[in-house]
């Protein structure tokens, strides 16, 4: 749905194990300092559809969370589209509980659009996102 550019080779899941490590009780009570030596173990990678290096490893000047699965866009509205639609998604993930590991799901019209209908979109970034998620099926 978003456009990810199929070709693109340094993509990829991010591992199992930080899942595992992140929806355990007792690393979901560690202050952010704790959580960040705990993540630093892992071998993780910048080369997967979520980079969360820069975070992990405070590196000066990188506080970001870098969203690789989005298309190269030039236009400052469709990167706006972008961002909020992660933010949504950011913000029902701290509000739910914590689910386990799942195999990614098959593409599914309804699903997602019932998915997008409940994040805290604006209209025009929801329009956007149905839109695309239209044009996939």
């Amino acid at each position: 749905m978003v456009g990810t550019n199929l070709n693109c080779q340094r993509l990829g899941k991010l591992p199992k194990f930080l899942f595992e490590l992140v929806n355990n009780s007792s690393f979901q009570q560690l202050s952010w300092l704790e959580a960040q030596i705990q993540l630093t173990k892992l071998p993780l990678t910048k080369y997967c559809d979520f980079n969360l290096k820069n975070l992990v490893y405070s590196l000066p000047n990188k506080y970001t969370v870098e969203v690789r699965i989005f298309p190269v866009w030039l236009e400052a509205k469709f990167i706006v589209f972008a961002a909020e639609l992660i933010e949504g998604i950011l913000k029902i993930a701290i509000a739910v509980p914590p689910i386990a590991p799942q195999e990614t799901l098959n593409w599914d019209l309804a699903k997602v659009q019932y998915f997008l209908a409940h994040l805290p979109l604006s209209p025009s970034t929801y329009r956007f996102w149905q839109n695309k998620a239209i044009a996939q099926n």
